[in-house]
């Protein structure tokens, strides 16, 4: 916990393959807190949620040697997802110190009001929009991630006994 709380490295991203098994996929090395991963369609480049770092991270895997590109967020970065075009990525996370996240995960509260945020990300750019504020919604805090249903973004918590449910913004790949 103390890694995580000062931006250290703890972990790297591992693959799994039948009849190989485990092995640390080139460029993931030095993250600290790696924790939600999507991949891009063609599965050419890799996007984790660093959790702790504050960041995502692009591994692009073509041809040649990995190359890891990365962009600060601002906020404790948990989970991943891709719109349901493909054009953008839901990036959503805590906006609290380590500290405040691992009290609230410790705690035996239902719902913890550790603020949170939503951004959509250009997967080519790395370029960040915000989407849903900073924020505790009523008692739904401890935000981690989004999906878009229809017109509105379903955000997910790791502590609360209900999801959040925000309109759809209007911006090119929503």
């Amino acid at each position: 916990m103390d890694k995580l709380a000062n931006d250290q490295p703890v972990g790297e991203l591992d693959e799994w393959h039948a009849g190989k098994g485990w092995f640390e996929v080139p460029g993931s090395a030095g993250m600290s807190g790696p924790n939600g991963v999507i991949v891009s369609p063609d599965g050419h480049e890799v996007y984790v949620a660093v959790w702790s770092g504050h960041e995502v991270a692009r591994i692009d895997r073509g041809i040649g040697s990995p190359k890891r590109e990365t962009v600060a967020t601002g906020i404790l970065t948990d989970n991943l997802r891709w719109s349901p075009d493909y054009r953008r990525i839901f990036v959503g996370g805590q906006d609290a110190s380590v500290k405040q996240v691992i009290g609230c995960f410790e705690s035996n509260a239902v719902n913890c009001t550790v603020p949170f945020r939503v951004d959509t990300m250009d997967p080519k750019t790395l370029k960040l929009t915000p989407i849903i504020k900073s924020g505790v919604y009523g008692e739904m805090g401890a935000g981690t991630g989004a999906i878009e249903v229809g017109h509105q973004i379903w955000v997910s918590s790791f502590r609360a006994d209900r999801i959040g449910i925000f309109p759809a913004p209007h911006q090119p790949g929503m």
